[in-house]
């Protein structure tokens, strides 16, 4: 689906996600409470702009944290975005 490449990534989710990150990577995908109102999942995904776009979409709720040059990526986009 995606056209990047595949690593595992973090995302640190609000907690009223997680069906969305289930629907999205399955009932297998590694999650753990990080607070009350925040999980933390391990995703393998291509990453991509897709990706990016997908995470875009939760307006901040959904965060990726790891690895950091994902991080960094990411970043980049949105600044490029509001050039």
């Amino acid at each position: 689906m995606y056209d990047g490449t595949k690593e595992k990534v973090t995302l640190l989710c609000k907690n009223e996600l997680m069906n969305y990150i289930v629907d999205k990577f399955g009932d297998e995908v590694e999650t753990s409470p990080t607070d009350d109102s925040h999980f933390k999942a391990v995703v393998e995904v291509s990453v991509s702009q897709t990706f990016f776009a997908w995470v875009f979409q939760f307006n901040g709720e959904v965060k990726v944290t790891n690895p950091s040059a994902v991080v960094s990526r990411y970043r980049e986009m949105l600044e490029n975005a509001l050039k």
